[in-house]
């Protein structure tokens, strides 16, 4: 193991550990106090962190994992040396001057004001990626507060109270007074830790919703993928198309299709979140986005990401009431099942195109 593959690592065991945290007693999911946007360390590069959203179909919590791409391929970690690895690795926030994006994505508008909650990352990452270039640098999106709108950038305020200056592209508005009924699918953050999440409603009140999360294992050792959990009013926004902001697409690349996370999109490019917290700039025409709700039967082909990258499997079981499809996989001679969220499902083939 490399030095920067060692830094992914424990970039993934912390965030994997999170939950195991007791530091992580933060307010409805804001950024907790191990996570970038609120701990007071030395500023620097952060190490790779895998994407939110990441099931990826292997065991992976709040989207981690190790170098293999699977938290049971991956020592465990204790919480101290979660809470060390995140502090380490983690920038300050800060105001700053104007900024701009580190990959080529035309300019972002959308429709917000100030107190909305929004979803954004650290700027300090922001900063480390414009310096060292946007392949090195991890990208996790956590809530926030809107201060100020801009027509190129935006201030954000963190649970912490640290107020930065992003571009619009980096920050992902929830859409207020949401009223959202059982079987939905909305984008929001975890609200009892802390980052980017999509949940399937499963019950509880319109305005503040009971969720399962859709992009935590299943199985995860917190027991947090097979949790309900609620979520507190005007903090998230329900999906309602195959490839709009906070969905995920399916993008061919080197002759293979790789898992992205749509987090803006203007003039025919996307900007991706995928895996290790990877951010890129994609061709839409390139890309298939996934069904929200995929019509699958057991028996039937389908495609889940393992390490960023779909592979084939075949449908086992399907769980509508808790937006998960069970799929049957090989791995390494031997059969393997992954019960993977709604909306990280691929069908087996190119599904609908994006919309404009």
């Amino acid at each position: 193991m490399d030095r920067s593959d060692r830094q992914r690592w424990l970039a993934a065991a912390a965030i994997a550990a999170v939950p195991a945290v007791a530091a992580v007693a933060c307010e409805r999911g804001d950024a907790a106090p191990v996570a970038p946007a609120s701990v007071g360390s030395a500023p620097g590069r952060a190490a790779r962190a895998p994407a939110q959203g990441d099931d990826e179909g292997v065991a992976l919590e709040r989207g981690a994992a190790g170098p293999a791409g699977s938290a049971s391929a991956a020592p465990a970690a204790s919480a101290s040396a979660a809470s060390s690895a995140v502090a380490s690795a983690a920038p300050r926030a800060s105001a700053g001057a104007e900024v701009r994006l580190p990959v080529p994505v035309p300019e972002v508008s959308w429709a917000a004001t100030e107190g909305d909650h929004v979803l954004a990352p650290p700027r300090e990452w922001l900063d480390a990626a414009l310096e060292h270039g946007a392949e090195t640098q991890a990208f996790v999106y956590y809530a926030a507060r809107l201060v100020q709108r801009g027509p190129e950038s935006s201030k954000v305020r963190t649970a912490a109270g640290l107020v930065s200056l992003l571009p619009n592209a980096l920050v992902l508005p929830l859409r207020p007074g949401q009223r959202v009924k059982k079987g939905q699918i909305v984008l929001t953050s975890w609200a009892s830790g802390t980052g980017l999440e999509r949940a399937i409603v499963v019950g509880g009140e319109p305005g503040a919703p009971r969720v399962r999360y859709l992009d935590m294992a299943f199985d995860a050792p917190s027991g947090w993928g097979q949790r309900d959990d609620v979520l507190p009013e005007g903090t998230f926004h329900a999906l309602e198309r195959a490839g709009e902001i906070g969905t995920t697409v399916a993008c061919v690349e080197g002759g293979v299709r790789r898992r992205w996370i749509v987090v803006a999109a203007a003039e025919g490019k996307l900007l991706g979140l995928g895996f290790g917290g990877l951010l890129r700039a994609l061709d839409e025409p390139a890309c298939d986005a996934l069904p929200l709700v995929p019509k699958l039967e057991p028996g039937q082909p389908a495609e889940i990401a393992v390490s960023g990258v779909f592979v084939a499997g075949k449908v086992t079981e399907v769980r509508r009431e808790i937006g998960r499809v069970f799929v049957e996989r090989a791995v390494g001679g031997r059969k393997r099942v992954d019960a993977v969220g709604f909306g990280n499902v691929a069908l087996g083939a190119p599904a609908e195109k994006p919309p404009r």
